[in-house]
């Protein structure tokens, strides 16, 4: 390794003491050189300054020419359901849902929510659900409460409208339906 010290030496009338600041060591003045980071230090202790803090890395920024909208538009539906007991009670039960439609896969992805607040109950026996579009290949579903309880799943195959909803019985959570079928 090749040190390169300052050789600039001062006549015997000059000299005095100092400390290498990364030692501590005492040394005479024309021991202690000046480095990179503007500390004085020994011989011992001298260093060059690293060429990795000279590198720059080089600007990695990725701008598209162009770009297109997302092909899935979110919408919003009211399923319908047929069989659905809703007892509101003292609470609320409200029934929202949204779905996006992939036109390039053929895919609808649908999302329903039934609120219910207070002590409103709602209960499920043999009934059906509307879906937003036609299906017409397979597609599956969960029915989930806000706790992360399954209820349930159910499962379409060809041209459908509605889909089969399981049995549940249920005070006071949301219940969450999500799937996806092919259109």
């Amino acid at each position: 390794m090749v040190y390169h010290y300052m050789t600039t030496k001062l006549g015997k009338s000059y000299e005095y003491n100092g400390i290498c600041d990364v030692c501590g060591f005492a040394k005479k003045s024309y021991e202690l050189f000046k480095r990179w980071d503007n500390m004085m230090v020994c011989k011992e202790d001298f260093e060059t300054r690293n060429l990795a803090d000279f590198y720059d890395t080089p600007n990695d920024t990725h701008e598209l020419p162009w770009t297109r909208p997302d092909r899935q538009i979110e919408t919003t539906w009211t399923p319908v359901f047929v069989g659905l007991t809703q007892t509101p009670g003292t609470g609320t039960i409200t029934i929202t849902g949204t779905y996006k439609q992939d036109t390039t896969n053929k895919v609808v992805n649908i999302q329903a929510e039934i609120t219910i607040t207070g002590n409103a109950t709602t209960s499920s026996g043999p009934s059906t659900m509307s879906l937003p579009i036609n299906s017409v290949s397979a597609g599956t579903y969960r029915f989930m409460d806000s706790q992360g309880v399954l209820l349930g799943t159910s499962s379409s195959a060809g041209v459908v409208s509605t889909i089969i909803v399981p049995v549940w019985n249920n005070v006071n959570r949301t219940i969450i339906i999500s799937g996806s079928y092919g259109v």
